[in-house]
């Protein structure tokens, strides 16, 4: 029987922006996309373990392009670019108070910040398990196994939604039932198959 159901964030909530963000960035100021993203990448292991913020790794493009804007006002440009998928929050909407819904998310601490003020994750899930946090990030197992502790559930009551296969497939090794998230049509039709009643 399903008791709770774990989201994550970028890409199956809000849509996943980063590429389209550094394409426009590297559009903008005639630079290669790929270098870019190098930067981006480079950094992108601190960031989801909090040692260092979305606007510090834009602070570096800046410096490394030679770029105007501040990393603050870049990260301006990325936050506006951020859309909530609206039919999984209707979902969700509709899930709450049914099941106990929760976050596990790779996040940077700017972007906790950002989606907690924009989208009121807190509101709709507890816990809300943000890897800038917790020094750890999918998909180590630890951090799956600690949010399922948290939530005072078996494994096998959880279902775990995510756009990339690598951390469903953690899920599942776990003992979850894993989704993989493609649409909002497709996840509502798995999320039925699973025994989640909207």
């Amino acid at each position: 029987m399903v008791k709770a159901i774990i989201f994550d964030i970028g890409g199956v909530l809000v849509e996943n922006s980063n590429v389209p963000v550094l394409q426009q960035l590297a559009d903008k100021y005639q630079l290669e996309f790929t270098a870019v993203q190098e930067v981006i990448f480079f950094y992108s292991q601190q960031l989801a373990l909090g040692e260092i913020t979305e606007t510090e790794i834009l602070d570096e493009v800046a410096k490394k392009f030679g770029l105007p804007e501040t990393g603050a006002e870049l990260y301006k440009t990325v936050t506006d670019i951020y859309r909530p998928i609206e039919e999984v929050w209707e979902y969700v909407r509709q899930l709450t108070g049914k099941y106990q819904l929760a976050i596990l998310s790779n996040m940077g601490l700017d972007g906790v910040a950002t989606h907690e003020q924009e989208y009121q994750i807190s509101k709709y899930f507890a816990p809300v398990f943000y890897s800038a946090n917790w020094k750890m990030k999918k998909p180590n197992p630890e951090f799956y196994q600690k949010l399922v502790e948290e939530m005072g559930v078996e494994v096998k009551e959880c279902i775990f939604i995510d756009d990339m296969p690598r951390n469903v497939d953690v899920a599942k090794g776990l003992g979850m039932q894993g989704i993989v998230y493609l649409n909002p049509e497709q996840l509502k039709t798995e999320l039925v198959a699973a025994g989640v009643e909207f």
